[in-house]
């Protein structure tokens, strides 16, 4: 084709303003506006011509609309992709999810398979990390038997015959004789993951020789860098590049000091931008010219291209999976803004990337070689079998293994002791905890010096009072409650004084920066000050974790022993809160507005009823909890999950401050709940980088309440410094002092573990798992059987925060197994999106998961990848009662992505009540002590090796 042609008629308008590569270097920014004005009206007038000339030069013509039934199939069509995907919340609000919650219906062995031979996706560890496991004594020879065995039925099931399964069993130990196993060729960043089911197999060597655990109980060599390499650049690699392009412009645009020439929805948005974009051909702008200008037709138009629509709805589908596995961070923030009111978001962004691959000729990629979706097996069983079936065996053996272990220290804890534990009775103290693992520690040691005078119950960590929070910082608010659950009220948090004129500083400051004119203008007007200022953010972590100590337990006032009301510096700003007025009538510098008396009593009920609270201490303290650190924007996955990935502290402030008000008490007196006139409820929060404590609101105190707040203050602080031993324990230079430095230091990639090394959610009575040190690794949810006389209470917490538990369990899963594909990068590299998310440098995948450094030391894994593990003290039957009427909570246990085991209280025996593969069982056994080799204590947050 020559290259002398005539330009189209968008190219002409944009011409007329001039090329966007033609800006000079000193333009102003004025002129640049007024030239993004004036593109923006060329565009919009160059727009039918353009398409006009287009269908001329190509001989092709686009549908103009659909019929409604047909855009509602595609719809539907979107829908069942999305499964494969979860919404990705922005930074500040980054709550933890299921990246699979969508196929938890089906059996996550048959997604696993799907995954791996349809989309090239790996879901499962690497065998590096199941080596290291069977090395430290962590996969028992019987439980890899019995894994095995299910792993068969399964096979079975799907139609494979016995005899495609000999020798099978043969190969499951490793040795270095073993055969060969056979995974997806892909490089890396598992660029190669979207082949579809063309992906290659091919055979490798063992990946860890005999001292795989030399330096530590696991080694991962996965993939976890991101970005996309440039060098000879394919048409799907390409596609990805302007793919993430668009959707930076356009997501980012809220924040931008230029609009957008064009700003409609993603569809037309990068239709427009694209058919004039220099880095395009020629050609490949003027096919884009063709499309329809709606998305829903283009979808359409793009699938009948391939031959798929509407007649291979099953092969479309299978095509939309594989374009949204390719960014799944992208696709999911493009469905958290559907979720969010962007009616169809996610249509439009696959819409566009079918019309990218088009122009770019990358539309074939994501089609099978045949065509199809390829549903049914494309390796043999033997293959299949060595390309990931016997890494799941490997995974549920390992799996059992642990679960053996807890459930034998659960029994030997509560063996030979009177099990019931009647609330209330002989505490003088009462301490509400979030169930979060980090308070275990902290639980642990205020029981053992309370002497059984200071009791603590674990709830979730929004308290069951899910609030809409105004605060300064935000004054859009957010929501401190699980991510769906709907707000009863509006906290409102004003500044005043000295922290008003501190916040308004701060706002200039963040102006400034974002400002491309004074941003640079700023350090030189500034001067030495601002040259101080640098200077004290480098060295200051040491000050500012001196200080903090000093803060903390020092002589300006301990917020432990100094008395009720000596709040911790971090909280300074609430302390001047109005205690004696009712949090209904307003005033001070929090007010509570937007509910009544009668919401509160309803969702205490509730707090009381799921808890087995039956009577209440003189001193009654709800505990939230939040993370400290600074430069970090992964900071919201440090806080709690119960309250979307923020503090719990104003849960806490606002559910006492409510119980000491005469008319929430009398509405709970209304509603069976009554509350002695001497109880006294104070609200604390525990800060979980550095184990410090700060008071919220504590009001008054006289007689018994005294008495328990003065027992409560006597144990505290030896308490916090117990817990912040163990917790540096883990850490990779064992000083408890430490905790002070990384919660201050800028440059830190790990102020602290998080979640990291959890190992399951214990719901029952707390005399079950009271005694032992579980090192901050199991969840504590208090549950008395005996007072759920309807199982209702249990239904609710299994919905409830068993679900959060769930969504943490499988990001930690994800972000450890494929961080690669699910996992948020290397934090060294990290760049920060306008709030949005992060991604590694800036053109990479919108990473959806938790970073390496949280998961990983180095390349040895400080989380091990299982599958969130419940175990639950009540009757298998009302348990099984519970899973047969509410499929949400029966879909995860049966189909494997939730392993849930029943204490029968009455017996002492444990209950399976899924295998793991898809299939519900009544399988029994004998609680007992005996654990398997490794010993006991070898996976409850022991001593980290050098």
């Amino acid at each position: 084709m020559s290259d002398k042609r005539s330009a189209t008629p968008t190219e002409e308008a944009i011409g007329r303003v001039g090329a966007p590569d033609s800006v000079g270097a000193f333009e102003t920014v004025e002129a640049l506006k007024d030239r993004t004005v004036s593109a923006k009206a060329s565009v919009a007038e160059a727009g039918d011509r353009g398409a006009a000339w287009a269908g001329e030069r190509a001989g092709a013509a686009a549908p103009r609309g659909i019929a409604s039934e047909e855009a509602e199939a595609l719809a539907a069509l979107v829908r069942e992709a999305a499964a494969w995907i979860a919404p990705l919340w922005p930074l500040a609000t980054w709550a933890p999810r299921q990246p699979l919650g969508g196929l938890e219906g089906r059996p996550f062995a048959e997604v696993v398979a799907e995954a791996f031979e349809c989309y090239g996706v790996d879901l499962l560890p690497p065998e590096a990390v199941l080596r290291a496991a069977w090395a430290a004594g962590e996969v028992a020879p019987e439980a890899l038997w019995a894994a095995y065995s299910r792993y068969a039925a399964w096979e079975r099931s799907r139609g494979t015959p016995p005899v495609a399964l000999q020798g099978l069993w043969a190969s499951l130990p490793w040795s270095a004789g073993a055969a060969s196993v056979v995974r997806p060729a892909a490089d890396a960043e598992g660029d190669g993951a979207a082949k579809g089911a063309g992906t290659a197999v091919e055979a490798i060597r063992p990946e860890v020789g005999a001292g795989a655990a030399s330096s530590g109980w696991a080694r991962s060599g996965d993939g976890r860098k991101q970005g996309l390499k440039r060098r000879r650049e394919r048409p799907e690699e390409r596609l990805e590049r302007l793919v993430i392009r668009w959707a930076k412009a356009v997501l980012g645009a809220d924040g931008a000091l230029l609009p957008l020439p064009v700003r409609e929805d993603f569809y037309r948005t990068v239709r427009a931008l694209a058919a004039v974009d220099p880095d395009l051909s020629p050609e490949a702008r003027r096919s884009i010219a063709v499309w329809p200008e709606t998305a829903p037709s283009a979808l359409a138009y793009g699938l009948r291209r391939l031959g798929l629509w509407p007649d291979r709805s099953e092969a479309a589908r299978a095509v939309l999976i594989r374009h949204l596995l390719r960014l799944p961070g992208w696709a999911g923030m493009f469905a958290w803004r559907e979720r969010h009111g962007e009616a169809g978001a996610l249509l439009h962004y696959l819409a566009a990337r079918l019309l990218i691959a088009d122009a770019v000729g990358a539309a074939s990629f994501f089609v099978a070689p045949d065509g199809g979706v390829q549903k049914e097996a494309r390796l043999s069983p033997r293959a299949r079998f060595f390309a990931y079936g016997r890494r799941l065996v490997w995974l549920s053996a390992w799996e059992e293994t642990l679960t053996e272990r807890i459930a034998g220290r659960l029994t030997v804890t509560g063996a030979g002791r009177d099990r019931r534990m009647p609330r209330g009775d002989g505490a003088e103290v009462q301490l509400f905890f979030c169930l979060d693992a980090r308070s275990e520690p902290l639980r642990r040691a205020l029981e053992k010096a309370g002497d059984g005078r200071i009791e603590t119950v674990g709830v979730a960590g929004f308290f069951h009072l899910p609030l809409w929070v105004v605060t300064p910082e935000g004054p859009n608010g957010y929501l401190a409650a699980p991510p769906g659950v709907a707000p009863i009220g509006i906290l409102r948090v004003e500044d005043d004084g000295p922290a008003a004129a501190r916040r308004a500083l701060h706002r200039a400051e963040e102006a400034m920066k974002g400002d491309p004119l004074a941003g640079f203008a700023a350090p030189e007007l500034t001067g030495l000050a601002y040259a101080l200022e640098a200077a004290r953010r480098s060295v200051g972590p040491v000050i500012r974790a001196w200080s903090a100590r000093r803060r903390e337990f020092g002589k300006e006032g301990s917020s432990v022993a100094g008395g009720v009301g000596s709040a911790a510096w971090a909280w300074s700003a609430r302390r001047s809160a109005g205690r004696e007025r009712s949090p209904f009538a307003g005033g001070g510098r929090a007010a509570i507005r937007s509910f009544s008396p009668e919401a509160v009593a309803r969702e205490a009920e509730r707090l009381f009823k799921a808890a087995s609270v039956r009577r209440f201490a003189p001193y009654v303290v709800f505990v939230g909890h939040r993370s400290r650190s600074v430069n970090n924007p992964h900071a919201s996955a440090l806080e709690c999950g119960a309250c979307g990935g923020t503090g719990g502290g104003w849960n806490a402030w606002a559910l006492a401050e409510a119980l000491n008000d005469p008319a929430v008490r009398a509405a709970l007196s209304a509603r069976g709940v009554a509350i002695p006139p001497e109880t006294v409820f104070a609200a604390a929060e525990h800060e979980t980088t550095t184990d410090g404590w700060a008071w919220l609101t504590a009001p008054p105190v006289s007689g018994p309440a005294r008495k328990a707040h003065e027992r409560l203050s006597a144990h505290l602080e030896a308490a916090l410094s117990a817990a912040r031993a163990g917790r540096a324990r883990r850490q990779p230079v064992p000083d408890p002092e430490e905790a002070f430095r990384r919660a201050a230091d800028f440059a830190e990639v790990r102020p602290e573990w998080g979640l990291a090394g959890h190992l399951g959610l214990v719901i029952g009575r707390r005399t079950l798992t009271a005694g032992a040190d579980w090192g901050g690794t199991v969840f504590l949810l208090s549950y008395d059987w005996e007072t759920d006389t309807t199982g209702a209470a249990l239904q609710a917490l299994l919905a409830g925060p068993g679900g959060v538990f769930r969504a943490i369990g499988w990001q930690y899963f994800l972000s450890t197994a494929a961080p690669g594909r699910f996992g948020g990068g290397d934090k060294t590299t990290l760049t920060v999106l306008g709030g949005i998310g992060v991604m590694q440098g800036n053109g990479s995948d919108l990473l959806p998961g938790l970073p390496w450094q949280s998961v990983a030391l180095g390349e040895e894994l400080v989380h091990r990848p299982l599958r969130p593990l419940v175990l639950i003290e009540a009757p298998p039957e009302r348990v099984r009662a519970i899973l047969a009427v509410d499929p949400e909570v029966r879909a995860p246990v049966e189909g494997g992505w939730l392993r849930l085991r029943v204490l029968d209280p009455r017996t002492g025996r444990w209950v399976t009540v899924s295998d793991g593969f898809g299939k519900m069982t009544e399988e029994r056994g004998e609680a007992s002590a005996n654990v398997h080799a490794g010993g006991p204590d070898s996976a409850f947050g022991g001593e980290r090796r050098s």
